[in-house]
Order: structure tokens, then sequence, then C-alpha cells
């Protein structure tokens, strides 16, 4: 379950590390547990509920079992696909799932019970939050875009919004981005687990209001024990040898058209941490609230290196999701102004820059980064012309009111 780190231009890459430049498919839970280990591990999971249920009939516990834990099985690993965890070392849902059951398991050693009452809610809320436990964290530094299959931004993926599978996308590209406060972490995980939980699973957890408060509090524990049961999260190697989970085949895309992009945001992000000519008169960046502001300049001095057009690289910019607007270059009117011009009775310089403005997650922009006023001229252009409308309707109401016959002037 280890990932290589490997990267081939060319039409498909065979992997097991999600590359911010490759795309990669959006699959069912079927098609992600389609391997027999995966069923071996659903059959152990079932095994271990029925013992927590003591019904005559069999096709209860089939469905106690199915709208429980098997369904809440398929819908987080639809949820999470392919993504890795935060070491960049195993699948997040190989991880999770062993981490669910041999919490599972240990409960059953702690607890020391021969026989269990009838409809224990105990065993689905330990394995629940196991599974779900700090899901908001392998979200809270990457940043996923749904795209087409040559690798064309469709819309950027909110994993509040629901799991992919929702959207009409076949693909999804991750790319990393500065990682969320760990409060926000917290926040996300409660929401993504309740939104993974099946509503009758979660309402039957709620049933205990005692259970419940302590299932909230073992999805965000940050010290790796479920609460009062006190289950080590951290498996024991011979667990993790014998319930081994097959290491899935992860197989991604290169799109040839994009390189370009993906290698142009690798050199913005060098200039950016490097504060070469940023924020001034004739810069090649200008930061603001939007995003990071691509002259240009500097947008010609890399496609003079690649060989290519700046009018191409400025397409694949847009295309990748890294830029905002339309494919061609914009004019943008920038204000440059400070507190000590306005002290010397000095006004601020505007300065018409032509570029592109890319997502300021991407370009890897300086805390301290000052940011700049910056206005699109064709909007300018608009708010110019509509304020000049609104005056000359102004002049011909006070015109038509200094009219003979209105006024007696």
């Amino acid at each position: 379950m280890f990932f290589e780190s490997m990267i081939n231009e060319g039409n498909r890459v065979d992997t097991i590390k999600l590359d911010r430049g490759l795309i990669y498919p959006i699959q069912t839970s079927d098609d992600l547990l389609k391997d027999v280990s995966y069923q071996k591990y659903i059959d152990q999971v079932k095994l271990i509920s029925k013992k927590y249920i003591e019904n005559a009939e069999a096709s209860f516990d089939e469905y106690f079992f199915n709208t429980l834990y098997k369904d809440l099985i398929h819908r987080f690993v639809e949820f999470v696909q392919v993504i890795p965890d935060t070491t960049g070392r195993e699948i997040f849902m190989n991880h999770a799932l062993l981490r669910a059951l041999w919490s599972l398991e240990s409960y059953i050693k702690k607890s020391e019970r021969e026989v269990h009452s009838d409809g224990d809610i105990l065993p689905y809320a330990i394995f629940s939050a196991a599974l779900l436990f700090q899901i908001g964290e392998i979200f809270s530094e990457v940043h996923i875009q749904l795209v087409d299959q040559n690798g064309l931004f469709k819309a950027n993926w909110n994993p509040l919004d629901g799991p992919m599978t929702h959207f009409q996308c076949e693909w999804f590209r991750q790319r990393p981005v500065p990682k969320h406060p760990v409060e926000m972490i917290h926040q996300m995980t409660l929401i993504i687990a309740t939104k993974i939980i099946p509503e009758l699973g979660y309402q039957w957890i709620a049933q205990d209001r005692t259970i419940l408060e302590w299932w909230y509090d073992a999805l965000i524990d940050q010290y790796e024990r479920l609460g009062q049961f006190d289950i080590d999260l951290n498996m024991e190697r011979d667990f993790v040898h014998r319930s081994r989970l097959k290491q899935i085949d992860i197989q991604g895309l290169l799109p040839h058209d994009l390189v370009n992009a993906e290698e142009f945001l690798e050199w913005i992000k060098k200039c950016n941490e490097e504060k070469q000519k940023q924020n001034i008169t004739g810069a090649n960046t200008y930061v603001t609230r939007r995003g990071l502001l691509i002259s240009e300049k500097a947008l010609k001095a890399f496609a003079d290196k690649h060989k290519i057009s700046v009018d191409r690289l400025s397409k694949h910019l847009i295309d990748s999701g890294f830029g905002y607007g339309q494919r061609e270059l914009e004019d943008f009117v920038v204000r440059h102004g400070n507190e000590s011009q306005r002290l010397f009775g000095g006004g601020p310089v505007n300065e018409v820059v032509r570029g592109i403005i890319i997502n300021k997650n991407f370009a890897r922009i300086q805390k301290d980064a000052t940011t700049m006023n910056v206005i699109a001229k064709s909007v300018g252009g608009y708010i110019a012309k509509f304020l000049q409308m609104q005056e000359q309707e102004r002049e011909n109401k006070l015109d038509s009111k200094r009219s003979p016959g209105k006024t007696g002037i």
C-alpha cells in the first residue's frame, strides 16, 4: 500500500501516487470494492456485527447489516475515492477501512462479554467513528477539480457538496494548496461524516444522547484513541498483515496539452517565493484579492523559453482551471499608492497591465504580500459608461425642469 513517485509523459501512466498533473477516473463504490479482498473484509464485518443482533429471522440480520454497515462502507469509499492519506504513503480508503475493523475487533476484546444485548448501538458507533475519523483532514490541503477526459477544467469540487459521483464528470485532478487550520478541519470532519453515514445509522446512534456525544468527540479525537474505550487507532502489525486489502491499481492520464500550464505554475511559484518584481510599476506579478495577476511580460518570458505562444499559454492556464476569465489576455488597471503619497499630497498611480489572473491557492503567495487594488479595464470601462449614462439622464431631467412652460423661466 505504499506509493511510488513516478511520472511519464505519454498517453497513460500507471502509478499509485496522485501526481498534480495527472487526471484520475471517478469510480463507483462497486468498482472500488470489486476485488475479492474487499469482499472478504465486508464478510468479516458482517460476521462480527451479527454477534450483536439476536433475531430469529435471518432476513432481518441481512437487512440490518446492508442498511447500516454495508451502505456506510459503500458511501464512504465513493466519497474518498483513491485520495492518499496525509502521509502520502497509503490510500486513505484502505487505511480507514482497516482502522474501522481493528476498532470493532478491539471493542469486542475489551468488552469481554459473551452475550450482547439486542440492538447494541456501541459497535456501530465505534465502527463508523473509526471509519470516518478525521476525514476532513485529507481534504484540508488539496484542491480537487472535476475535469473531462482531456483534463479540461469543468468545476471545483467541494466535499461539503457530496461525493464526486453526484456530478456529471468522470475524471478528477488533485492539487496541493495551503492547509486549513485545525479548527476548520474538525468542522469539516463533522459535516462530512454526517453526510456519509446513512440516515438510519445516524438516527440509531442519536437515540442515545450519551453515545451521540461520544461519537462526535471520537471523530476528531486528536490523541487517536477512541474515547472512553481507549481503543488505540494505531493498528498492530499482525492485524494489518492478516487483514491486508489489495493495493488498488491507480491509473492516471497526463493530458499533453496542459503540460505547459503545469510547468508554468511551478515556475511562477518559484518567482513568488523569491519575490521577483512583484507589486511595483512594470512588475511581473501583482497580488490581488482575487488571485495573482501575471503580466504579459512574465507570460512571454516563459513562452519564449518553451517555444510556445503567449495566447496558447493563456488558453492552457484557463483550460487547466488555474486562471479566471476568458482564454485571451485582458487589460487590468492596477492602482499603486501608499500612505506617504497621501501624506505629501501625491495621488495614487494607475497602471494598465495586460495579463491573466490565476487562483491564489495555486500560486504560493507569501502571507506578508501586499494586496493591490485591481479592476479589469473592460469592467472599469463598463462602470464608467454606466455612470456617464446616469449623469446624462440626471442632466436631461434637470433640463426638462428648466424648460419654458414648466418652470416659468
